[in-house]
């Protein structure tokens, strides 16, 4: 659990570092809104770690092949599934448990989320309003 809280700490970190680079380079970028989406995003994440708790989950496979994995990693290192092993190997190797993994994994979703906003927010140029209020 103390890798849990240490990677939830370097990451929420990261995020305030992203954000503070991301509303310098763009004016529109908005820290308290992507903050409050990052919130939103860890309720989820939640949500999904106590279903796949219970339930079949390719993440346990993930944990399960990365925690049992001998052999040379630069066989792992590639594309597809085999990337996802890669750095799941890695992490695992350093000591994360399955809960720090798969939040690992799901920042980076959010990530993704926060650079797919700024590509739609820069390239489409209509202002568009979600329940009259939310740009």
């Amino acid at each position: 659990m103390i890798d849990f809280i240490f990677v939830f700490l370097v990451l929420l970190a990261a995020n305030q570092v992203l954000f503070k680079s991301l509303s310098n380079k763009f004016s529109f970028f908005d820290k308290k809104l992507m903050n409050k989406l990052y919130l939103y995003h860890v309720f989820f994440f939640i949500i999904y770690f106590a279903y796949a708790a219970f339930n079949a989950s390719d993440s346990k496979v993930y944990y399960h092949d990365a925690f049992y994995f001998e052999g040379d990693l630069t066989k792992i290192f590639t594309t597809g599934t085999k990337f996802i092993l890669f750095i799941s190997t890695v992490l695992v190797k350093l000591g994360l448990s399955y809960l720090s993994l798969m939040y690992f994994f799901s920042w980076l979703g959010f990530v993704g989320f926060v650079f797919a906003y700024l590509f739609f927010r820069e390239n489409i140029t209509i202002n568009v309003k979600v329940f009259k209020k939310y740009d």
